[in-house]
């Protein structure tokens, strides 16, 4: 080979050399490449420590402005919360409980509602009936009121040899001493049957609203404590007792509200007939049933 052909033959590494890209070998202002820049260039591989530089953006949250943003946003929703809260109780109508929505949910597929349990439209409530026929029966001996006048509470005193004691109830019997069905005066709960030494057979029945009613001296008890009676159910029979003797057959009926009693004519289905009936003999004695006199009921 001849030393004009070695001449003309070049090195690759040369011409690519002498044929360097122009962003590197641009005008006098660019600075010269380094070593590495240069062979990056030519070679297309990144030199050691050389990181690229990169494109990606920065989430939102390291924008500085991103922070003040979020808290006014929630300041936004928080102000508006309260106006709206605000405004409903103002109108009197507040937010729907879960339960009135699963009732509108319901409502919406066509499932009927439950039933509430509730006393049916025109559905009588109850008022306390006489524990005796007031046609056949009359009132012995009215209640001891302490503000009534000096003739018409000795009426309602009982005596007991040398014992005087106020009427806590009212004294029913019949005009020819013959014995008498004695039902409920309400709906209840049987809370004793028993007999007592001095006023015989007894029966307690507890009501709502903290009433009780007691039947004193009957002669049969038809019930027993845990019975559920309702008002007119027959719970005896008019008997005696060593209390009441003088009354011959008859029946005591007492009222208790709240553990005190009080007067039955107050709460009986016609308190305006239910007027005292004085009892014949000294004052302060009990008299036979034939003998009474005042307003009793009669038939």
């Amino acid at each position: 080979m001849s030393d004009k052909q070695k001449k003309e033959k070049v090195p690759e590494s040369a011409a690519k050399t002498e044929t360097a890209p122009d962003s590197v070998q641009d005008s006098g202002s660019a600075r010269p490449a380094k070593p590495e820049q240069e062979k990056e260039i030519l070679t297309g591989i990144p030199s050691v420590g050389h990181r690229p530089r990169s494109t990606a953006r920065k989430p939102l949250y390291s924008r500085k402005w991103m922070v003040p943003a979020t808290y006014l946003a929630a300041a936004a929703i928080i102000l508006a919360l309260m106006w709206v809260i605000q405004d409903l109780r103002s109108t009197g109508t507040e937010p729907q409980t879960e339960e009135a929505a699963e009732d509108v949910r319901d409502v919406q597929d066509g499932q009927p509602l439950p039933e509430e349990e509730a006393l049916p439209a025109g559905a009588p409530v109850e008022r306390m009936q006489w524990p005796a026929d007031p046609g056949e029966t009359e009132v012995v001996m009215p209640f001891y009121d302490p503000a009534a006048g000096n003739e018409e509470k000795q009426a309602a005193i009982l005596q007991q040899g040398n014992r005087y004691t106020p009427n806590t109830g009212i004294v029913l019997a019949r005009e020819d001493n013959e014995t008498f069905d004695v039902r409920a005066a309400l709906s209840g709960e049987v809370t004793r049957a028993e007999k007592v030494p001095t006023v015989g057979n007894l029966v307690e029945i507890t009501h709502e609203d903290g009433l009780k009613t007691i039947y004193y001296s009957l002669a049969d008890v038809e019930v027993k404590p845990g019975d559920k009676v309702a008002q007119g159910d027959r719970i005896g029979k008019a008997g005696r007792n060593e209390l009441g003797k003088a009354f011959g057959v008859h029946l005591h009926f007492e009222v208790h509200k709240d553990g005190e009693p009080v007067n039955p004519a107050t709460l009986l289905e016609d308190p305006d007939t239910a007027g005292p009936a004085a009892p014949g003999g000294e004052p302060g004695q009990a008299g036979e049933p034939g003998e009474t006199g005042g307003t009793g009921r009669t038939s």
